[in-house]
């Protein structure tokens, strides 16, 4: 291997027509038709690496440029890397492999939905060398194999015939900062960050246990506060927003982040949990030290359904999950904070008395944003038997539970001057401890 090789890192062109969301849904992928995707972290943790290693690093990211593939292709060959890496995710493997086709240079993919596509990507007449597992543990020994023509831990030749055991997930608090210096931040509404990633809960539809592992791996409070803050007096952006399914999770972490946070100057910032993980007074703290938007996953208002898919251990628990719900949307419009709630339709065993459930429910919740989302069955996840509803009758609750929305009334110059005192305040009253 030569002395500091190049290693470009590529977030491949999207498909006619769509727009790739590569690191949506734990990094299983998305496939988004209203251009809304999350920036490709994962890459911006891979430089990082690939940097620790005194590695030439490029990075295109094909979609944040809305570049084609042969405009994608041109720019990969006139960087003439001695390595590419392609980030994939579910959605895309096909059309991911068929461009890369193309290339003249040694490449391979990573990505964490790979380790659930075995049966799929065994079978292919044409596979290209695959990172298997989570990317992070050993993005690097895999670059410097294919350059060498050896084996690395997780890498899957196509000269093999059985795929390596997937690289079990790495610890965040062992890794450095993304680097996002080399990423084109210009072109992202937003900046993401990991306070923690995996999950503990066991919802059997969710892709971000799949992704991000099934253990809630969590970085020190001191050291995502200083991250946060970096991010905001580096690149100036107006929205932070934490990728953890269950940034709430542990509440003692969030008020000790909270208590590092409020020596910084302030920044915004938006993050997501189960509506559970949430209190009023954990709320207003958030609120007071710069929290933009929180979003939490009602699903359903059904019992039945939930304990189905282990959202909740017993439908015994329904009446006091909605009533955690309702004092997590009661509070957010005291705060006057925008809230986020995700229902999801079309599960296998879903009725329509279920949807009338969440309806009924979302009528009297008067939640300022409801997001609606049908059901993916993603590669690794358990299938459950029951049938779907009519896709006609699926647009029909779906339109009806979106409609259920209020969001705030537009308020006066006045008001908004004075919920930015009060702020103030609420942050003042924090830093002394009160």
């Amino acid at each position: 291997m030569k002395e500091r090789p190049l290693l470009l890192l590529l977030n491949p062109p999207s498909p006619p027509g769509v727009v790739a969301n590569r690191e949506g849904s734990g990094g299983m992928g998305v496939v988004s038709q209203d251009g809304f995707y999350y920036p490709p972290q994962t890459i911006a943790y891979a430089a990082a690496l690939f940097r620790w290693a005194k590695w030439y690093i490029r990075v295109v990211d094909a979609v944040a440029y809305k570049m084609d593939a042969a405009a994608t292709l041109r720019s990969v060959t006139a960087a003439k890397p001695d390595v590419v890496a392609i980030f994939t995710a579910a959605p895309f493997v096909e059309a991911d492999f068929a461009w890369a086709r193309d290339l003249e240079f040694p490449y391979f993919f990573f990505g964490p939905a790979l380790a659930y596509l075995l049966p799929k990507l065994t079978d292919l007449p044409q596979r290209p060398p695959l990172l298997l597992g989570d990317p992070l543990a050993g993005i690097v020994p895999a670059a410097e194999a294919l350059l060498g023509g050896s084996k690395a831990p997780g890498l899957w030749w196509p000269v093999q015939s059985q795929p390596p055991e997937p690289l079990s997930q790495r610890s965040l608090a062992s890794l450095p900062r993304p680097a996002w210096k080399y990423m084109p931040t210009s072109r992202y509404r937003f900046l993401s960050l990991y306070a923690g990633r995996g999950c503990d809960d066991h919802c059997r539809w969710c892709p971000y246990r799949l992704g991000q592992g099934c253990r809630h791996d969590q970085r020190p409070p001191e050291a995502v506060a200083a991250e946060l803050s970096w991010l905001f007096q580096t690149f100036h952006k107006e929205r932070h927003i934490f990728r953890d399914a269950v940034f709430a999770a542990d509440r003692d972490w969030v008020f000790h982040f909270l208590e590092e946070l409020s020596s910084y100057p302030p920044v915004p910032w938006e993050c997501e949990s189960r509506p559970e993980h949430f209190t009023p007074k954990l709320l207003v703290r958030m609120h007071a030290l710069g929290c933009q938007q929180v979003k939490f996953g009602l699903e359903s208002a059904s019992g039945e359904l939930l304990a189905r898919w282990g959202r909740l251990s017993s439908p015994d628990e329904i009446d006091l999950y909605l009533e955690k719900v309702r004092m997590d949307v009661l509070t957010c419009r005291q705060l006057r904070m925008p809230c986020r709630l995700f229902v999801m339709t079309g599960l296998p065993g879903e009725t329509e008395d279920d949807l009338a459930k969440t309806d009924a429910f979302l009528e009297i919740l008067a939640a300022p944003y409801i997001s609606v989302k049908r059901f993916h069955r993603y590669p690794g996840v358990e299938p459950l038997p029951g049938e779907v509803l009519p896709p006609e009758r699926l647009v029909y609750w779906e339109k009806r539970l979106a409609g259920r929305a209020q969001p705030f009334p537009v308020v006066s110059r006045g008001r908004r001057w004075s919920d930015r005192l009060r702020r103030r305040y609420s942050r003042l009253r924090v830093r002394l401890g009160l």
